[in-house]
Protein backbone atom coordinates (compact mmCIF):
# COMPACT_ATOMS: atom_id res chain seq x y z
CA UNK A 1 0.00 0.00 0.00
CA UNK A 2 1.62 3.39 -1.29
CA UNK A 3 1.52 6.50 1.33
CA UNK A 4 0.64 9.80 -0.52
CA UNK A 5 2.84 12.81 0.02
CA UNK A 6 2.43 16.01 -1.68
CA UNK A 7 5.51 15.16 -3.90
CA UNK A 8 4.37 12.09 -4.90
CA UNK A 9 4.01 8.49 -3.04
CA UNK A 10 5.66 6.04 -1.10
CA UNK A 11 6.26 2.40 -1.74
CA UNK A 12 7.34 0.81 1.33
CA UNK A 13 7.53 -2.65 -0.52
CA UNK A 14 10.27 -0.93 -2.97
CA UNK A 15 11.13 1.55 -0.58
CA UNK A 16 10.78 4.05 -3.60
CA UNK A 17 9.42 7.41 -4.18
CA UNK A 18 7.34 8.10 -6.78
CA UNK A 19 6.93 12.06 -8.05
CA UNK A 20 4.02 13.21 -9.87
CA UNK A 21 5.64 12.53 -12.86
CA UNK A 22 6.25 9.50 -12.71
CA UNK A 23 9.90 9.47 -11.57
CA UNK A 24 11.31 7.29 -8.99
CA UNK A 25 13.90 7.41 -6.01
CA UNK A 26 14.83 4.33 -3.98
CA UNK A 27 16.62 5.04 -1.08
CA UNK A 28 19.11 2.23 -0.51
CA UNK A 29 18.43 2.23 3.34
CA UNK A 30 14.73 2.48 3.48
CA UNK A 31 14.85 6.22 4.39
CA UNK A 32 13.05 8.76 2.95
CA UNK A 33 15.41 11.19 3.50
CA UNK A 34 15.42 15.33 2.10
CA UNK A 35 12.55 15.34 -0.42
CA UNK A 36 13.55 13.99 -3.83
CA UNK A 37 14.72 15.63 -7.04
CA UNK A 38 13.83 14.68 -9.93
CA UNK A 39 15.26 14.81 -13.81
CA UNK A 40 12.07 16.69 -14.69
CA UNK A 41 11.92 20.75 -15.10
CA UNK A 42 8.62 20.31 -13.36
CA UNK A 43 9.18 18.69 -10.34
CA UNK A 44 11.19 19.40 -7.81
CA UNK A 45 13.97 21.65 -9.05
CA UNK A 46 17.43 20.21 -9.44
CA UNK A 47 20.27 18.07 -7.68
CA UNK A 48 22.47 20.66 -5.48
CA UNK A 49 26.16 19.96 -6.25
CA UNK A 50 26.15 19.09 -2.37
CA UNK A 51 24.22 15.54 -3.31
CA UNK A 52 26.21 14.99 -6.41
CA UNK A 53 27.58 11.39 -6.80
CA UNK A 54 29.99 9.43 -9.33
CA UNK A 55 27.37 10.54 -12.32
CA UNK A 56 27.24 13.91 -12.29
CA UNK A 57 30.91 14.40 -11.31
CA UNK A 58 31.96 11.90 -14.28
CA UNK A 59 29.66 13.87 -16.36
CA UNK A 60 31.34 17.03 -15.59
CA UNK A 61 34.70 15.86 -16.30
CA UNK A 62 33.59 14.11 -19.79
CA UNK A 63 32.60 17.65 -20.94
CA UNK A 64 35.74 18.78 -19.34
CA UNK A 65 37.75 16.36 -21.60
CA UNK A 66 35.52 17.87 -24.69
CA UNK A 67 35.85 21.19 -23.92
CA UNK A 68 40.05 21.34 -24.26
CA UNK A 69 40.50 18.63 -26.91
CA UNK A 70 37.15 19.30 -29.30
CA UNK A 71 36.50 22.82 -28.81
CA UNK A 72 33.31 22.39 -26.24
CA UNK A 73 31.07 19.59 -28.53
CA UNK A 74 30.13 16.37 -27.31
CA UNK A 75 29.11 12.63 -28.48
CA UNK A 76 26.13 12.13 -27.73
CA UNK A 77 26.72 8.54 -27.74
CA UNK A 78 28.89 8.48 -24.45
CA UNK A 79 25.71 9.88 -22.46
CA UNK A 80 23.13 7.92 -20.99
CA UNK A 81 19.59 9.31 -22.07
CA UNK A 82 16.14 8.33 -21.06
CA UNK A 83 13.97 9.32 -23.93
CA UNK A 84 10.74 10.40 -21.46
CA UNK A 85 13.07 12.84 -19.63
CA UNK A 86 15.12 14.16 -22.76
CA UNK A 87 14.66 12.44 -25.85
CA UNK A 88 14.11 15.23 -27.28
CA UNK A 89 17.76 16.09 -27.04
CA UNK A 90 18.57 13.67 -29.36
CA UNK A 91 15.52 13.64 -31.65
CA UNK A 92 17.58 13.52 -34.62
CA UNK A 93 19.93 10.64 -33.71
CA UNK A 94 19.74 7.13 -33.28
CA UNK A 95 22.71 6.31 -30.98
CA UNK A 96 23.17 7.39 -27.20
CA UNK A 97 22.46 4.81 -24.72
CA UNK A 98 18.69 4.52 -24.14
CA UNK A 99 17.83 3.97 -20.96
CA UNK A 100 13.96 4.03 -21.26
CA UNK A 101 13.59 0.04 -20.17
CA UNK A 102 16.79 -0.27 -17.64
CA UNK A 103 17.11 0.94 -15.07
CA UNK A 104 20.44 2.81 -14.63
CA UNK A 105 19.90 5.63 -12.28
CA UNK A 106 22.00 8.29 -11.17
CA UNK A 107 24.33 8.05 -8.38
CA UNK A 108 24.20 10.37 -5.75
CA UNK A 109 26.42 11.12 -2.49
CA UNK A 110 25.49 8.64 0.40
CA UNK A 111 23.92 5.90 -1.90
CA UNK A 112 20.90 7.71 -3.25
CA UNK A 113 19.78 6.32 -6.79
CA UNK A 114 17.53 8.81 -8.78
CA UNK A 115 15.56 6.63 -11.58
CA UNK A 116 14.70 8.72 -14.76
CA UNK A 117 17.71 10.81 -14.32
CA UNK A 118 20.49 10.17 -16.57
CA UNK A 119 23.22 12.45 -17.98
CA UNK A 120 21.50 14.63 -20.00
CA UNK A 121 20.00 15.73 -16.44
CA UNK A 122 22.98 15.86 -14.81
CA UNK A 123 24.32 18.41 -17.46
CA UNK A 124 21.24 20.51 -16.71
CA UNK A 125 22.03 20.37 -12.79
CA UNK A 126 25.56 21.37 -13.93
CA UNK A 127 24.64 24.48 -15.69
CA UNK A 128 22.32 25.40 -13.28
CA UNK A 129 25.30 25.23 -10.79
CA UNK A 130 26.85 27.79 -12.96
CA UNK A 131 29.40 24.90 -13.52
CA UNK A 132 29.10 25.36 -17.30
CA UNK A 133 27.64 27.29 -20.22
CA UNK A 134 25.49 25.89 -22.80
CA UNK A 135 25.96 27.44 -26.03
CA UNK A 136 24.99 26.12 -29.51
CA UNK A 137 21.43 24.35 -29.74
CA UNK A 138 19.38 21.78 -27.64
CA UNK A 139 20.21 18.88 -30.12
CA UNK A 140 24.08 20.45 -31.16
CA UNK A 141 25.16 22.04 -27.76
CA UNK A 142 28.94 23.40 -27.23
CA UNK A 143 29.76 23.64 -23.73
CA UNK A 144 32.48 26.39 -22.12
CA UNK A 145 33.58 26.47 -17.85
CA UNK A 146 32.44 29.24 -16.31
CA UNK A 147 35.25 30.49 -13.93
CA UNK A 148 33.04 28.64 -10.86
CA UNK A 149 33.64 25.52 -13.67
CA UNK A 150 37.17 25.94 -13.76
CA UNK A 151 38.14 25.52 -9.95
CA UNK A 152 35.63 22.83 -9.57
CA UNK A 153 37.49 20.82 -12.65
CA UNK A 154 40.76 21.37 -11.31
CA UNK A 155 39.96 20.16 -7.89
CA UNK A 156 38.58 16.77 -9.57
CA UNK A 157 41.38 16.56 -11.36
CA UNK A 158 43.89 16.68 -8.78
CA UNK A 159 41.60 14.38 -7.05
CA UNK A 160 41.44 11.74 -9.69
CA UNK A 161 45.19 12.24 -10.22
CA UNK A 162 45.82 11.80 -6.75
CA UNK A 163 44.13 8.06 -7.02
CA UNK A 164 40.75 9.33 -6.00
CA UNK A 165 37.36 8.26 -8.00
CA UNK A 166 34.18 10.30 -9.30
CA UNK A 167 32.28 8.66 -6.30
CA UNK A 168 34.49 10.04 -3.14
CA UNK A 169 35.03 13.55 -5.01
CA UNK A 170 34.04 16.67 -2.43
CA UNK A 171 34.04 19.98 -4.26
CA UNK A 172 36.10 22.76 -2.18
CA UNK A 173 34.44 24.34 0.31
CA UNK A 174 34.53 27.85 -1.94
CA UNK A 175 32.01 26.74 -4.19
CA UNK A 176 29.45 24.92 -2.26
Amino acid sequence: MSETFHYGSFDPKTKSITCAHGHMVRWEDGNIGPVPRCGCLMAFGRVPMSQWGKDHFSTLGYIECRIVDNKGTIDPRHLRCNKSANGHRQANRVFGADMENREYPTRLRGGTHLYGHDDWSCIDDIVAERLLEWNGTGLHPVFALTERGHTVCAALRKHKAQSGSFGTFVPPEAVL
